[in-house]
């Protein structure tokens, strides 16, 4: 954190594969040792619930890159009704409300004004099934279509359907890049289909690994606020740019 610093602070760091651990068995192994300061992700919103829900009761310092509003919102604070009293969790970025907004403020600038939704059933998809609706009734825009799946079924027949209508624009909030190539190869294969954004769940850099399938693909994803240089000092050392969530993670180690 403070490299090369006579008085600077060393820090001793474990690493976890959150896709290969039990998260809730790790969680509670974290839980019961004294060493333990702090602790930097997971970063699948699921992971997080099951994280924070053992570490709030120590205290644990948890830091995390979620978007997830839910989430957040089950971890803050409060007195009457709410089971945390004592902040012990850090979100590094903005939630998916403020992402919801900015995604259709883009579509309603590039003149799509009917837009429909397509999200995965779990937390993350949860946020923005509730706030997409919120936020197109303010900017008049229309929702044809606000559908969530549970498996690749679902998905495969939600975005058929919403093709098939009268939709300008889909907003895809969904698991992974896998589910992403799913969308793309639908919309390759069917002319005058509406413009896909994706969120920043799969806006990242899995999604260059399905090549020209992705080409025209536009989305969102959790970056460095340019005010802080951050991209330019990494660019600079690294001799590429930051990936999503990089930022966030370096300040969660200072």
């Amino acid at each position: 954190a403070q490299y090369a610093e006579d008085h600077g602070i060393k820090l001793e760091v474990e690493w976890f594969d959150e896709n290969t651990e039990n998260i809730r068995e790790l969680a509670y192994r974290l839980d019961e040792r004294d060493d333990i300061n702090a602790v930097i992700g997971p970063l699948k919103d699921d992971n997080v619930r099951t994280m924070a829900g053992i570490l709030k009761d120590r205290g644990i310092p948890l830091f995390v890159m979620t978007s997830s509003e839910d989430v957040v919102r089950s971890f803050s604070v409060g007195t009457a009704g709410v089971s945390v009293k004592k902040p012990f969790m850090w979100t590094l970025s903005e939630t998916d409300i403020i992402q919801s907004q900015i995604i259709l403020a883009k579509a309603g600038s590039m003149g799509k004004k009917k837009i429909s939704l397509l999200s995965c059933g779990n937390d993350y998809g949860k946020a923005f099934n509730r706030w997409v609706p919120h936020y197109a009734d303010e900017m008049k825009l229309d929702i044809v279509e606000n559908l969530q799946y549970s498996n690749i079924s679902q998905l495969q027949n939600g975005i058929e359907k919403i093709c098939n209508g009268e939709t300008q624009a889909v907003i895809c909030a969904l698991n992974n890049a896998d589910e992403a190539k799913i969308v793309l190869e639908f919309i390759k294969s069917t002319p005058d289909t509406p413009k896909i954004y994706f969120t920043g769940s799969v806006f990242n850099g899995a999604l260059l690994n399905l090549g020209s399938l992705a080409n025209g693909a536009e989305g969102f994803s959790m970056y460095a606020s340019p005010k802080t240089g951050f991209h330019l000092a990494y660019q600079t050392r690294f001799g590429e740019m930051p990936m999503p969530i990089e930022a966030e993670l370096y300040d969660s180690f200072l």
